[in-house]
């Protein structure tokens, strides 16, 4: 097979199955590439695809659109992204998606980033491996801020005061993921990260986006995701019910 083969947008890009996540690694081959790992998730039908085939259209998408964009907006970036019919419903490629939009929105806002900056937060966004919020204990898109930061402020293990900073939104966004309850949800977490980098960035890093990117009132992603949580607050929300800045 070939990774450009059509492919199921939620649960089992094979067959549509629902995933199996596994408490120890078993070996499997990728259905697409033949890359034979140690793996942690297949589907009910054994079938598995490994992160790099997973997300190869969507990190396309993801370049793209943060390439020809004018939008200072980080959330309208995500959003307009995760429309997209390539962009699954889960997977790795929001790890690269949240680093993407944040820089992407900064270079827009200040001209102080560069189009290789964008690709950078990609690269480095993609190399989060899948199914990181549960095996490791830190969603990919909350790290994915850490991410943005290093990247736009050029940190690195020996520069104190911008790995701190790092360190310290991601915190943030890991915190609020961690309260915001229920089984993995990309396109929560996503949001979630993307609302934690506007405020982090205001506070900390004296950088203001836009907040102006209004979505629609129920989620658009509820019936696509069989773990949706009952409490979500993006799963329901009326306009009188939000807050300031994007519903929270």
């Amino acid at each position: 097979m070939e990774c450009c083969e059509t492919k199921y947008m939620e649960n089992c890009m094979i067959c549509g199955k629902p995933l199996m996540y596994l408490e120890k690694p078993v070996l499997k081959k990728c259905e697409y590439c033949g890359t034979e790992e140690l793996i942690l998730a297949h589907c009910m039908d054994g079938h598995y695809v490994c992160d790099k085939c997973h997300a190869k259209d969507g990190i396309e998408v993801i370049k793209d659109y943060c390439l020809s964009t004018n939008s200072k907006d980080p959330m309208e970036i995500v959003e307009n992204i995760m429309s997209d019919a390539r962009i699954p419903m889960h997977g790795p490629e929001h790890h690269a998606l949240v680093p993407a939009a944040i820089v992407t929105a900064y270079k827009n806002l200040t001209g102080k980033a560069s189009d290789d900056d964008v690709l950078e937060a990609i690269n480095r966004g993609k190399e989060i491996p899948g199914g990181a919020c549960g095996y490791y204990g830190a969603c990919g898109a909350g790290v994915g801020i850490g991410v943005a930061i290093s990247v736009i402020y050029k940190a690195t293990p020996l520069t104190p005061l911008k790995r701190t900073k790092a360190h310290l939104a991601v915190a943030s966004a890991l915190k609020r993921i961690g309260e915001a309850g229920g089984a993995r949800c990309c396109k929560k977490c996503t949001r979630i990260s993307i609302e934690e980098a506007v405020e982090f960035f205001e506070k900390e890093l004296s950088v203001k986006f836009p907040t102006n990117f209004e979505r629609e009132d129920k989620c658009n992603y509820s019936k696509r995701n069989r773990e949706c949580y009952y409490m979500c607050k993006y799963r329901d929300v009326k306009k009188s019910e939000r807050g300031v800045k994007y519903g929270s």
